[in-house]
């Protein structure tokens, strides 16, 4: 109990620290001159002292108007399917090199909160990130649009590579069993 107890902590530190680096990443999207800025809301923690397990809680300010979820972080679109949010989250993998993904964009407009971040390690980012395997079903679903076209972001695909079989652990965690990493790699550039 302790041990979860410990966990449920650190989840609030987590959450901010994503918010926070989902919204660095906003910032150089917008420096690309998309046709709509993107942000996400500043996040804080509080302690709350009075309690007797003092827990420590994530917050942000209300964000009024109609809530869209646009992605989550295993491949689902909104029927609404935006250009903007999925050209972020694509933006997101480019910029970091492969390294991250940010997704499961969600907010009111183009006011983002609550995001998931994959790694390509599949460490850190919380109990959300599926690493590879999450990245992979991104880029299953993902259609390059008019604003991934127009930031030039390449299209994307897995690596066409025959690992032989792999066990689900080593997939989820994109260590394969020769030690190789799997890698998702630009498949080719937008025509102009």
């Amino acid at each position: 109990l302790l041990r979860i107890l410990r966990h449920l902590r650190h989840v609030p530190l987590v959450d901010v620290e994503m918010q926070a680096l989902a919204k660095l990443f906003a910032d150089e999207f917008n420096k690309m001159g998309p046709p709509k800025k993107v942000t996400f809301v500043e996040a804080g923690l509080i302690k709350c002292l009075e309690r007797m397990s003092q827990p420590i809680l994530a917050v942000e300010p209300f964000l009024k108007g109609k809530y869209v979820k646009h992605s989550n972080n295993f491949g689902f679109v909104s029927d609404e399917d935006r250009n903007t949010p999925q050209a972020f989250s694509h933006f997101s993998y480019c910029k970091s090199k492969g390294d991250l993904l940010i997704c499961d964009i969600q907010g009111v407009d183009d006011m983002y909160t609550d995001p998931q971040i994959h790694s390509k390690s599949g460490t850190g980012f919380g109990k959300g990130n599926m690493g590879v395997e999450g990245m992979l079903k991104f880029f299953s679903t993902h259609r390059c649009n008019s604003i991934c076209r127009l930031l030039n972001l390449p299209a994307h695909q897995p690596k066409q590579v025959d690992y032989g079989t792999v066990g689900y652990d080593q997939l989820r965690s994109g260590r394969l069993l020769s030690g190789q990493q799997m890698q998702l790699r630009p498949f080719d550039r937008h025509p102009e």
